[in-house]
């Protein structure tokens, strides 16, 4: 499962590459609205021309999201650059690993123990210029990289409580429990 914006900065691309070259039977859920001008022009026509095992749902409400999520076998992100993306949180939260380019912005913040649990798998980032151009010498590296993450991914189902417990793992950083901090903080100096 994909959640965001379809765009060519998003990884969508060699996501769609990744997934035509695994090998092993798949649904791949892209959900979120396209990209906007040519780019996402180009990501509708390529995620219209990946077949029937790639569905494109549009945008979702977030109770949707957090459906798919607890049911998908993983979430990927291969972005090009990215903050701290907020859809991974809300993918750990809800129990469903990750499939994330290692970009400092998320490898530096993520724990070690959520890499040897496999809640978090980091592929190697793709090497681009101008922060989102990507070097196409380094396209094939980057698609095999993300399309074994993903054959890791679907051989490897999380059973119920593994999600339970990576939801739990992230439960300090619910929604609820960051507003509750803010709370106590503004209490205390208010």
């Amino acid at each position: 499962t994909f959640v965001g914006r379809l765009s060519t900065a998003k990884g969508i691309p060699f996501l769609l590459e990744a997934v035509r070259t695994i090998g092993v039977p798949y649904r791949l859920v892209l959900a979120g609205a396209s990209g906007s001008g040519e780019d996402g022009a180009r990501m509708d026509r390529l995620v219209a021309a990946a077949g029937p095992h790639v569905v494109h749902t549009g945008p979702l409400p977030q109770t949707d999201i957090a459906a798919l999520l607890r049911t998908s076998h993983a979430f990927v992100l291969p972005s090009l650059f990215e903050g701290l993306p907020l859809t991974m949180l809300e993918a750990l939260a809800s129990g469903c690993p990750v499939i994330v380019s290692a970009l400092p912005t998320i490898a530096s913040w993520i724990p070690a123990e959520w890499w040897k649990d496999n809640a978090v798998t980091l592929v190697r980032p793709l090497i681009t210029t101008n922060a989102d151009e990507p070097v196409a010498s380094d396209i094939p590296r980057f698609t095999h990289d993300l399309a074994a993450a993903l054959r890791v991914a679907l051989a490897r189902p999380v059973d119920p409580e593994a999600r339970i417990a990576l939801a739990k793992q992230l439960a300090p950083h619910s929604w609820s429990a960051v507003f509750e901090r803010y709370e106590r903080v503004y209490a205390r100096y208010a």
